[in-house]
């Protein structure tokens, strides 16, 4: 259900406290009415020329901000801590990959501690699913948590390769190795997408910007050069 949604979605924004839910209802509700009514009440101060119906518009604007501010603020948490674990996962599995060998539950409480300096979202997390698994809980629901808590393609596609690995008895090691080669070349795939796009979005500036500055600079001796020469003959005429 939306309670449900909503849940993850705090929970991927780095709210894991059982009130994050009431407490985000709340600051909706505060905002959404405490806008509103704080600018009615302290217009007056501010201009005794604003008409019933201007004061009327700008609360109802007030309250819709600060009922969809929350979600937007939200969301925009959301995609930044998403960021920085897609930003951040391929070294972490490479130190996934290294230590593997020790057995997964190992490596990935070993994992949690190296990445922390560099990586701290991806390191909590990882911490997260190593007191899961300490816990007792099975490594399956453990991982999928991993999954739901990042949100991220990269880190499900791994879920389920070691969910997998897991259940038909394959090496964790070869597995982990193959999705790091693919790790790699969709990350090299993404750096190429994006050179092939620098052409396109620096037209944009060059048209904006250089290119009349080029031109200026370009014409404005032309024209000074005719316009010495025409006006006075123009004139003379």
């Amino acid at each position: 259900g939306k309670a449900t949604a909503l849940r993850q979605r705090l929970v991927q924004a780095g709210y894991f406290a059982p009130s994050a839910i009431t407490a985000f209802f709340a600051i909706r509700v505060i905002l959404g009415i405490g806008l509103p009514l704080a600018f009615s009440l302290l217009s007056p101060l501010w201009s005794t020329d604003m008409e019933t119906g201007q004061i009327i518009t700008i609360a109802v604007t007030l309250a819709l901000l600060g009922t969809y501010a929350p979600n937007i603020w939200l969301t925009l948490r959301v995609r930044r801590r998403q960021l920085f674990a897609r930003e951040g996962f391929p070294d972490t599995l490479d130190m996934l990959l290294i230590c593997v060998e020790a057995g997964l539950d190992a490596a990935i409480d070993r994992v949690g501690l190296e990445v922390n300096r560099a990586h701290p979202i991806l390191a909590m997390q990882f911490a997260m699913l190593s007191a899961e698994l300490r816990a007792g809980r099975r490594r399956e629901d453990a991982l999928r948590n991993l999954a739901d808590r990042i949100g991220i393609d990269e880190v499900s596609s791994l879920v389920t390769l070691l969910v997998q690995s897991e259940k038909l008895g394959t090496s964790l090691a070869q597995t982990l190795r193959v999705h790091a080669d693919e790790m790699r070349a969709k990350r090299m795939l993404k750096a190429e997408e994006k050179a092939a796009k620098l052409p396109v979005l620096l037209s944009i500036p060059l048209v904006l910007f250089i290119l009349p500055a080029l031109l200026t600079v370009v014409m404005t001796p032309a024209v000074i050069r005719v316009s010495r020469q025409l006006l006075p003959t123009l004139g003379g005429g």
